[in-house]
């Protein structure tokens, strides 16, 4: 992965704009790069959003795997979600499996939606973070050891490049070559399209309905919306202005 600052100010640390641990001498990474239609931040508050995770109820992870993963996650009170600031990387983490209720039922209308349950599964992800300047970080997903990093790059005002990233802790070469061929035997067609296709067409209506249509002016935040209004709050808050070449 090449990482190049385009801005009209020098350059800040590479660590600084990554999420923690990425850097990891130990923590073995790999990839693919799409093109999006659609605003980098609807993509990202869509990747970072705890109830979105509805969309995934039927997704080939849920089939494929031992995960059990919930219609989705809603905050305890407003101390459920940590804000990283100062200096080093900026973000806001949510401790989904310590300060959030996960939700298995509930009601559409007068339509009851379950989660599917297993006897052996695990519930997975126990922490969710999004950073700045444009990465999600998603810690035990879509298993307990390995690592998901997604990345919202602007390229224009209506499209963007998303970077879907797989990492596991390995101890040695051999490790490392053998995760990466799994992740692009199995997980590429369970994660990276099975799951996150679903995540696309979602982004990819969000653009729709906030710039084709009046989503900014019907927008309606709930409690389990907290963890947006604060990213929202921490991009306001540390954007390095706007770029003037």
């Amino acid at each position: 992965m090449v990482f190049v600052f385009i801005g009209d100010i020098e350059p800040p640390p590479l660590q600084d704009d990554v999420p923690p641990g990425f850097l990891d001498n130990d923590l073995a990474v790999t990839g693919i790069r799409r093109d999006i239609k659609g605003n980098w931040r609807l993509a990202s508050e869509n990747g970072f959003d705890t109830t979105h995770i509805y969309i995934h109820r039927n997704s080939k992870v849920v089939q494929t795997t031992d995960t059990i993963l919930p219609l989705g996650f809603i905050p305890q009170d407003r101390h459920s979600m940590i804000l990283v600031e100062g200096a080093g990387p900026k973000g806001v983490v949510d401790k989904l499996a310590a300060n959030y209720v996960p939700v298995f039922e509930s009601a559409v209308g007068e339509v009851k939606v379950s989660a599917t349950l297993k006897p052996s599964g695990k519930v997975v992800a126990p922490e969710v973070s999004s950073w700045l300047p444009c990465v999600l970080k998603l810690q035990g997903f879509p298993t307990p050891e390995l690592f998901v990093f997604e990345w919202y790059v602007p390229i224009e005002e209506s499209n963007h490049w998303y970077y879907q990233v797989l990492g596991k802790k390995v101890g040695t070469d051999e490790e490392a070559i053998a995760f990466r061929a799994e992740a692009h035997s199995f997980w590429a067609e369970v994660m990276w399209r099975g799951f996150n296709d679903q995540d696309v067409s979602a982004r990819e209506a969000l653009e729709d309905a906030y710039t084709e249509g009046d989503g900014w002016t019907k927008e309606q935040l709930y409690r389990p919306d907290m963890c947006i209004i604060e990213w929202r709050k921490l991009a306001s808050k540390y954007n390095r202005g706007i770029q003037k070449k």
